[in-house]
């Protein structure tokens, strides 16, 4: 288990315990998911092979997708929908083009995923681009790690 794993599980047991001994339960976000410390760590482990750390680096990216696909679905389920349904659709269509280029283009499919953030960012409006704009962050710095 990394440091991080560690802190990050003796946090929630804490926070668990402060709840407790307050009498009830109290309901915490903590960095303890599986996808918040999945994309904790900035380097793959050593030993990999350069196909399982090509591997490594586009699961990174397609979580920061999911994530970023994921709440755009979620805003437009809203009442009133906070990202307009056509907006969504060009995520999840963008998403579907992204997860296409990463698993049929191994080795080359960096510079397409780049150019398709950024076409994303370009078409949201700036309620849109305010509200998912640290997730197309995440998505950018998930690339920018990509060697």
């Amino acid at each position: 288990m990394n440091k991080f794993a560690q802190l990050s599980t003796a946090f929630s047991l804490s926070a668990f315990l402060l709840g407790f001994l307050l009498g009830g339960p109290i309901v915490l976000l903590t960095l303890s998911t599986p996808a918040c410390a999945s994309l904790s760590v900035n380097h793959p482990p050593l030993g990999l092979s350069p196909a399982a750390r090509e591997a490594w680096y586009a699961t990174r990216v397609i979580q920061a997708l999911d994530l970023l696909r994921d709440t755009a679905i979620d805003a437009n389920a809203q009442t009133p929908p906070l990202v307009a349904t056509a907006t969504t659709r060009k995520i999840v269509l963008y998403h579907k083009s992204a997860i296409t280029f990463i698993h049929e283009i191994p080795g080359g499919w960096k510079a397409s995923v780049v150019a398709g953030i950024t076409e994303v960012e370009n078409n949201l409006s700036l309620k849109e681009y305010q509200l998912l704009n640290p997730y197309t962050r995440l998505v950018k710095a998930a690339l920018a790690e990509v060697q």
